[in-house]
């Protein structure tokens, strides 16, 4: 049934005087929220019409609320009706309140006889959605209770909404008695909607994605929404330089459906797919969706092997869970004919797809390697990966010039402004993830530079925050320290020497009191010798410095900030002292 003649039953079965409810079913994704609240508005004004969606209600109770809510109180020229059928019972709002502080008041002014009579009065058509995702007894209440208004009121009427298909395997109790007439709602014009999704691409290529796309059987439009989300930058990027073949569409497109229907549909993670391909070829194929431990459905064993053989570079994955941006994948999706220049072979992501010569390429690659043409980072990662693994698989030769110690050598000689401008350029908002995900797996060359741009920014961020723990005050940098992953090394990271100028020459007395209370806090349990051991040196040398310190001062509050501080590192110092003396007696 297409949405036209849907329209037209649902017009038809609304003018007729019926035993019970409308219900429209279908499967999830399938667009029959959008439908209603855009596309059959257009068609039907007899009656206003409401939507709402039961998704988080948890009785019955809620339920009226909620259509108290959509009918009257989101709807600004119905406040002064509601708030006269009220004003009986509503003396605890004044005239002075505004129309959004007392709505909830309102609400709850409606129980008992008073929300019934209110209730008993509605009229128009109500869209109840999303009725497989509540409990199954507070379906049957909502249900039911429609049904009664519905036969006790000709002004009102209902369309249940919801997912009752061997999909979900959730039931509408007594439908027999409650539902009349039932619209199962799918889709049939997906071409259409790919046409109107794919409208910026053009159309020779269009045609590809649309029939690769149609060919993997989904009706979940939502899922097919999130692969066309992931489609277009793509297409964006390159349609303008070149041409593509439609072999490398449909490798695209098959692997973007394969990837984002797994995680969609089967619920992977990341990292998943490559372990449950491999773990995938000791399962029996399945024939029907409940699968046993050892089973797997067809649906998912192909997806998989696509997934697998169509991964580009390991990088589609990533992808599609943002990871990575749209510009990191790229460089692998289309093959590009172009015949490249020779001081471009050593940046090339994929030599061996290009005409090019195998000797003139080693040549190129050993000048990168070795650092002689004194390549960016980005450039010398791309040609020592592509060495190893193309000698690895004898793309080309072994080159001796290029032994493990060689490479060492040059990834030693990147300098630390040479690392953070390939990371900057790389990956724009690097300042807004955490270090540690910009590694991949396998990847042994880049994770060392990860590794070292993250010792980079560890190292300026300590050094920042001495500068300001000592021009501006312990106050300034307390927090940062307890939320650092120096906590419990303070001292020793920040240098208990600079510690000890500051506190004669720099620091307030309330950068001195809150420099104590820091320690106190951080020294409050029993097993500080697990943590603190490396810290216990340099606490005797602030220890010692205070004692000595004291001797310098008069009575002032200087003095007392001092003695408090004192007093403070002792207690903390032998605390440590001791937890270690017991570990050590045991």
């Amino acid at each position: 049934m297409d949405k036209n003649t849907i329209i037209s039953v649902l017009i038809r079965l609304l003018n007729e005087k019926r035993e019970g409810l409308i219900l429209l079913n279908g499967e999830w994704g399938v667009g029959k929220t959008f439908f209603l609240q855009n596309e059959f508005k257009q068609y039907y004004s007899n009656k206003t019409q409401f939507y709402i969606s039961v998704l988080g209600l948890n009785s019955l109770q809620d339920f009226k609320d909620k259509v108290l809510s959509v009918t009257y109180l989101e709807n600004p020229p119905d406040i002064e009706i509601i708030t006269e059928l009220a004003s009986n019972v509503t003396t605890a709002i004044t005239k002075e309140e505004s129309t959004g502080k007392f709505t909830g008041k309102i609400i709850s002014t409606f129980a008992g006889a008073m929300q019934h009579y209110v209730l008993k009065d509605l009229s128009g058509v109500f869209i109840i959605d999303d009725l497989e995702r509540i409990p199954q007894n507070l379906r049957d209440e909502i249900a039911t209770f429609c049904l009664q208004n519905y036969q006790n009121n000709k002004m009102l009427d209902y369309i249940l909404v919801g997912n009752f298909s061997k999909q979900s395997n959730e039931v509408l109790n007594h439908k027999e008695k409650v539902i009349s007439d039932e619209v199962y709602f799918s889709i049939n014009n997906l071409s259409d909607i790919l046409d109107k999704k794919l409208e910026k691409i053009q159309e020779n290529y269009r045609d590809i994605i649309k029939q690769v796309i149609i060919d993997f059987e989904e009706t979940n439009i939502r899922i097919i929404n999130r692969v066309i989300v992931k489609l277009l930058p793509l297409f964006e990027q390159t349609t303008q330089d070149r041409d593509i073949s439609d072999i490398d569409i449909k490798n695209l497109v098959s692997s973007l459906c394969a990837h984002i229907i797994l995680k969609e549909k089967f619920n992977y993670k990341e990292n998943e797919f490559r372990e449950n391909f491999v773990s995938s070829s000791l399962k029996t194929i399945s024939t029907t969706p409940e699968n046993e431990h050892n089973e797997i459905s067809e649906e998912e064993n192909n997806l998989l092997s696509i997934s697998a053989y169509k991964n580009y570079n390991n990088k589609m994955a990533p992808y599609c869970f943002n990871a990575i941006s749209h510009k990191d994948i790229l460089p692998y999706v289309f093959t590009d004919n172009t015949p490249p220049k020779r001081n471009d072979y050593a940046g090339l992501l994929r030599p061996e797809l290009y005409n090019i010569s195998e000797h003139d390429y080693q040549e190129e690659i050993i000048k990168t390697i070795l650092k002689s043409n004194s390549p960016d980072l980005s450039t010398w990662l791309i040609a020592t990966n592509n060495y190893i693994r193309l000698s690895k698989y004898e793309y080309i030769p072994h080159i001796n010039t290029l032994d493990e110690d060689t490479i060492n050598q040059s990834k030693l000689s990147f300098s630390d402004d040479e690392i953070k401008s390939y990371f900057h350029k790389t990956v724009p908002n690097i300042n807004d993830i955490p270090l540690n995900m910009l590694k991949h797996d396998g990847d042994n060359l880049y994770n060392f530079f990860v590794d070292k741009y993250i010792n980079i920014t560890k190292r300026e961020r300590i050094e920042e925050l001495k500068n300001k723990m000592v021009n501006d005050g312990w106050t300034t940098i307390d927090m940062d320290i307890y939320h650092s992953d120096f906590k419990f090394k303070a001292l020793e990271t920040l240098d208990v020497n600079l510690i000890i100028s500051a506190i004669q020459h720099n620091w307030s007395i309330y950068d001195i009191q809150m420099f104590s209370d820091h320690l106190l806090s951080v020294y409050n349990f029993s097993n500080l010798r697990d943590y603190l051991s490396n810290e216990l040196p340099h606490l005797k040398k602030l220890d010692e410095f205070l004692n000595s310190y004291l001797n310098e001062l008069s009575i002032s509050f200087r003095r007392g900030a001092i003695i408090e501080l004192k007093n403070t590192v002792k207690k903390v110092k032998e605390s440590l002292e001791n937890s270690i003396s017991f570990i050590n007696k045991n």
